[in-house]
Formats: C-alpha cells, structure tokens, sequence
C-alpha cells in the first residue's frame, strides 16, 4: 500500500515522508506533524518497499519511520534512504527501548529513535533536527536505559568534547563552547580513542548513541 501525495513545495517549510502500517497512529501523527507551519506531510506509506521509491520521487527533507513494518522492517528502511540521492535523514518511531534497536538504528544511519508514546512536540523537534542534520534524538527513557547499562570510561572534559561533538559540532566549535585550545580538544580526543578502542570522530559519535551519552537537545 501507498497513498503518497505531493503538495508542491515552499521556502522554509520542511517535507516529511511517514512510513507506518498501522493507519490510525500514522493519519493521528500526520495530523500532528501538520500543524506545525513548518512542516509538511508530502507522502504516507504503509510498506518499507515503497519507501525508497518514494523518496526518490518525491525527495523528502526527511522521513519518519516506523521499526516493524511488513516487508522491509524500518532499520532496513534507514538504509535504503541513505542510499537516495539526497539521501533522506530518518527518525525511527518503536515500541522498543532494547539497546540492541537502537545500536542497530545508529550503525544504520538513523538521526533519532524515539518511543512511540512521546508527546507530539518531542517528535516534531525531532523532525526539526534530523531535517537540519543534526543526530541524536532518543527519547529519555531510551537514553537512561542505555545509560544504566554503560560505566562511564571518560573524564567529565572527555565526556563533554563527546556530547558537543555527538551533537554535530566540529572541533573548533567545541573548542570555542568549552574555553580551550583546538589542540586541547584533539587531545581529549585522542585520550577518548585510546580508552574507547576507537579510530574516528564517526565512531565516537555512534558510541555516544549507542551508550545514550549524545546530545538531546
């Protein structure tokens, strides 16, 4: 099933694709997201196959996925819209706060995973953000979970270069919020490489999801 439409586009307002079987939550969520004077709902779909076809057609400025579609589940829809030219940033909606989802839905490329009971607005700021290509948007309970199951490894310098950088700020930003030098930046990364056992700024940023440690706002 698909029942995508487009309405035409406009300066400033931002295109979102919904990709959820259950009609009653996916019509509640478009209305929800249509009261926003900033965004617009261009297409409705209720199978991951139709998802990237779609995105292809009618290039959303992102989509909203659900994870467990018939077909193609919603970590398969992520990566099928990453690999759309533009590719399309995706928020996944789930029931399910395990770690092993969400680790998923970062090493897929999702920009949020949030809970299917957060209010309206949690989701619209979501949708903001994941447009702007901001990444990082867990609901709360999702965060704390992952946060209970993590035994913070850092320093609290360490911890914060991390969180700004997870929050999609380049080393000279996080230099400028945290009042130090770019080297002392880079060092506080190196000293994260060593102790996390990792190679690159992309990793430490999926690590920060992974562990619930990145930026919410």
């Amino acid at each position: 099933m698909n029942d995508a439409t487009s309405r035409g586009t406009a300066d400033g307002v931002i295109h979102v694709m919904l990709v959820e079987d259950h009609p009653v939550f996916r019509r509640g969520l478009a209305a929800a997201l249509e009261d926003e004077p900033d965004l617009k709902v261009v297409a409705q779909v209720a199978e991951g196959e139709a998802a990237s076809d779609t995105a292809r057609k009618l290039r959303p400025h992102v989509a909203v996925v659900d994870l467990q579609l018939p077909g193609r589940n919603g970590i398969e829809v992520v990566g099928d819209l990453a690999a759309c030219r533009p590719p399309v940033p995706v928020v996944l909606l789930s029931a399910h706060h395990h770690e092993a989802y969400v680790r998923a839905a970062v090493e897929a490329g999702a920009h949020g995973y949030l809970l299917k009971d957060e209010p309206a607005g949690v989701i619209v700021e979501a949708v903001r953000g994941a447009a702007a290509g901001r990444r990082g948007w867990l609901s709360r309970a999702v965060a704390a979970e992952l946060q209970q199951a993590w035994r913070d490894p850092l320093t609290p310098k360490e911890t914060e270069v991390v969180r700004l950088l997870a929050a999609g700020r380049g080393v000279s930003e996080v230099a400028g919020e945290l009042g130090i030098s770019v080297r002392t930046v880079r060092n506080h990364l190196a000293n994260v490489y060593a102790k996390l056992d990792l190679h690159s700024q992309p990793e430490v940023v999926a690590w920060a999801w992974r562990s619930g440690l990145a930026d919410l706002g």
